[in-house]
């Protein structure tokens, strides 16, 4: 689940009605909420996206209770998503990702990020938004997808 702009609006203004100094906290506070969305839900574009993920979930371990089974369970399907965006990106032929990649890439973000635009999940892989349209059109008649 990402954060919108009303949750992080929301979480200021229970911080304002906290006692004193709280209103110094607003915006320190809804920055730790975007970056804990980010880190949970982003797709990684990189090893090192990755890496940051799971250094952020160890650590999470340590200051939180344990992850509920739903929670874990959509860790899970984000590293398996994660895992098969990166596969994607190494599948390169003399420098250059091959069509089959590329299409593997799209194919996986529709579905595992179905509500992502086709500009998001372009800019994401790499690819152009007319490729993930064609996609997310092909595999809707192919039955493939999700309501996408």
């Amino acid at each position: 689940m990402t954060a919108s702009i009303d949750q992080i609006e929301t979480a200021a203004a229970w911080l304002a009605d906290q006692p004193a100094g709280a209103g110094k906290v607003i915006p320190v506070e809804a920055r730790i909420v975007v970056l804990k969305d980010e880190l949970d839900n982003r797709a990684a574009s990189s090893w090192e996206d990755m890496e940051a993920r799971m250094a952020w979930w160890e650590e999470s371990f340590r200051w939180d209770r344990a992850p509920s089974v739903d929670e874990e369970r959509r860790r899970h399907e984000r590293i398996a998503a994660d895992m098969r965006i990166l596969r994607g990106l190494a599948s390169v032929q003399n420098g250059r990702r091959t069509n089959a990649g590329k299409a593997a890439d799209v194919r996986s973000m529709l579905l595992d990020r179905p509500h992502l635009s086709n500009r998001e999940i372009a800019r994401m892989i790499g690819v152009s938004p007319q490729t993930v349209a064609t996609w997310r059109k092909r595999m809707d008649a192919q039955g493939e997808g999700r309501g996408l």
